[in-house]
């Protein structure tokens, strides 16, 4: 299990799989993720659906005009979806970039990352709070290996792969 989404009533465990394709009127998305709960909290426990697609699925092909009320779902949008690589849940706390979750069987449980392990520099270069969305994009990158400075572990290689 793995954090799938956070809301009101906390953090939603599930599992994260890919589907074959969702199809909307028209339109295709080959091979989407989808977050599939494995608890009953909150939207949940009323039991109207058992997972969600959500922004990661959606956010290629997605554009809100929200003072207009209005969703536009878009082929022409599309591109090539990444994912997280590393197998983390990151959380800035202050002014640092700390772990809140591994995922087992991980690139970051191989190396020996745990929740509450705060990351201070990646390839060399400084790790700051404000740099945690620049963090999760570099995770993104499969098939490359990133080093990571952990205080508790020192440097560290991530040998990232495709975990979904």
């Amino acid at each position: 299990m793995a954090p799938i989404g956070a809301g009101v009533g906390g953090r939603l465990m599930g599992e994260v799989v890919r589907l074959h394709a969702l199809h909307l009127g028209d339109l295709s998305i080959p091979a989407p993720t989808a977050g599939l709960a494995r608890e009953r909290r909150g939207a949940l426990e009323v039991g109207f659906f058992e997972g969600s697609i959500g922004a990661p699925v959606l956010a290629p092909w997605f554009a809100a005009d929200y003072s207009g009320r209005r969703i536009f779902l878009s082929r022409e949008a599309a591109r090539e979806a990444r994912y997280d690589a590393s197998g983390l849940t990151l959380t800035s706390d202050g002014g640092a970039v700390a772990v809140d979750f591994v995922a087992a069987r991980s690139p970051s449980a191989e190396a020996g990352l745990q929740p509450g392990d705060v990351i201070e520099k990646v390839d060399g270069g400084e790790v700051t709070a404000r740099d945690l969305h620049a963090l999760r994009r570099a995770l993104r990158d499969a098939e490359t290996t990133r080093l990571l400075h952990v205080r508790r572990l020192g440097s560290v290689p991530v040998a990232l792969r495709k975990l979904v």
